[in-house]
């Protein structure tokens, strides 16, 4: 048995919250009933799994969405952006720095995902006849057998920095392992399964190709330079996004409610993040900001905007004679520095529909082009990223005489959602929830001869979440 999860954007607090430590323990209880469900054979008898793994398909912890990146300004020691050095004492220590948060932050929830590892899913023994032996429910019955749980992770455009190589990150990695109770393992960890002897016999075992799928989004994947580089969407988190509220709540000290601060903060966890500024937008007229006040706060984000526009990643990655992202992004933010932050979120509304598709990448269109289901390797192929769980066919044939059937699957994610009311979306107002979505994948002969099974779970917020 596999399962994969995806997209956890485990947070240091500092940017919005992380899924809260119940969703871990919804996760432990539903595998333990899947690989009771797995042991079934198809041949109708009962063998208990002595072992199964688990892949986080990368953004499990959430790198880019600190503010501890913004503690320095330029000029300052300990200042660093992901675009300099990245083998620098200051870069690496910074990742360390948040690394530390995020593990602290999360640290009841990492504490299931440990207890997972450690063998705390047992099943009840086989009879000798090979059926089921009922023993009590007790993980800690006497009987029961204790699972091996491997437990793997894969970096997304989230926590990327965990995949570069070099003494000082495999510290932060080793201390990962430990806190999250990984497999053993030693080097940068995969982004692609390709550079995984072991994911690619894991996958190959259970019909699956899986990768995050940030490489077909060109606004979180620099394919120019590679995993092991940042994106426009990392510099506008940092130097934009992530900033944002905790400069108004600065500025604007006891003049303006805790709860529309706590509010603001939650901006990240819009979907998609192009509707940031009409969250904005939305936040103001919610707590009935006045003239004054939202005059104030646009022009902290004008001068967010332009400090963004003037810093150093856009020198960097902006290639000469050619036309890319960087060239198109001066104009677009440059919009915003005439018009107030309400009069831009109407012009993102506008155009809604094409950000909102362009936002959705990978897709099952990318699917069709993975060699894995041109030359029919995998039956799956499984990408996160998008944050939308999907299961879509995508083809129907016959290989030796037995139906081969091949889909698309979209891992969802592990967060607090954000969405705007689709019935009159220039009032600016979000629907808010919290998401979870588990996939699992069986060997042959596993779950009854079931090949495959995908949960996805909604809570909604109460009062004091949804800020009500």
């Amino acid at each position: 048995m596999l399962i994969i999860i995806s997209d956890l954007h485990l947070t240091d607090d500092s940017t919005g919250k992380s899924i809260s430590e119940g969703a871990f323990r919804i996760f432990r209880d539903r595998i333990g009933d899947m690989a009771f469900d797995a042991s079934k054979r198809a041949d109708g008898s009962y063998q208990p799994l002595e072992e199964f793994d688990i892949v986080l398909l990368g953004d499990v912890l959430d790198i880019s969405r600190s503010t501890l990146w913004n503690r320095e300004a330029p000029g300052d020691s300990g200042y660093v952006r992901p675009w300099h050095d990245l083998q620098s004492a200051t870069y690496i220590d910074k990742v360390d720095s948040i690394v530390d948060a995020i593990l602290s932050e999360n640290a009841r929830s990492l504490r299931i995902l440990r207890s997972i590892q450690k063998g705390i899913i047992t099943l009840p023994p086989p009879t000798p006849e090979g059926k089921v032996q009922f023993v009590s429910r007790n993980i800690d019955a006497p009987g029961r057998l204790p699972v091996k749980i491997n437990i793997h992770y894969m970096v997304g455009n989230h926590d990327w920095y965990l995949h570069l190589s070099g003494t000082g990150y495999e510290k932060i990695r080793q201390k990962i392992n430990r806190e999250m109770g990984l497999a053993d393992s030693v080097g940068p960890y995969p982004h692609d399964p390709n550079e995984s002897e072991g994911l690619q016999k894991l996958f190959a075992e259970h019909g699956v190709f899986a990768r995050h799928g940030d490489i077909y989004d060109s606004i979180n994947y620099d394919a120019n330079r590679g995993r092991d580089f940042p994106s426009l969407g990392d510099a506008l988190l940092i130097e934009l996004f992530n900033p944002f509220p905790e400069t108004v709540a600065d500025e604007f000290g006891d003049e303006l409610p805790d709860d529309f601060y706590r509010h603001l903060r939650e901006l990240g966890n819009t979907a998609p993040i192009t509707m940031a500024p009409v969250w904005i937008a939305g936040s103001m007229r919610k707590f009935g900001l006045d003239v004054a006040q939202r005059e104030k706060i646009n022009i902290i984000w004008d001068r967010l905007v332009k400090r963004f526009l003037e810093s150093d990643y856009l020198e960097i990655t902006d290639r000469k004679g050619v036309i890319d992202y960087v060239d198109a992004i001066h104009p677009i933010l440059k919009l915003t520095s005439p018009l107030d932050i309400e009069q831009f979120s109407q012009a993102v509304l506008l155009l809604k529909k094409r950000l909102t598709t362009s936002e959705y990448s990978p897709s099952l269109l990318d699917a069709l082009h993975e060699p894995a289901f041109i030359e029919r390797q995998a039956r799956y192929i499984v990408y996160g990223h998008t944050h939308h769980h999907r299961v879509t066919g995508l083809e129907a044939a016959e290989v030796d005489a037995q139906p081969f059937q091949q889909l698309y699957i979209n891992a969802g994610t592990w967060r607090p959602v954000y969405s705007l009311a689709e019935a009159h979306p220039k009032n600016m107002n979000f629907v808010s929830y919290k998401t979870m979505t588990m996939l699992a994948f069986y060997r042959p002969g596993e779950r009854k001869g079931r090949p495959f099974e995908t949960w996805s779970g909604t809570l909604g917020l109460n009062a004091a979440e949804a800020g009500i």
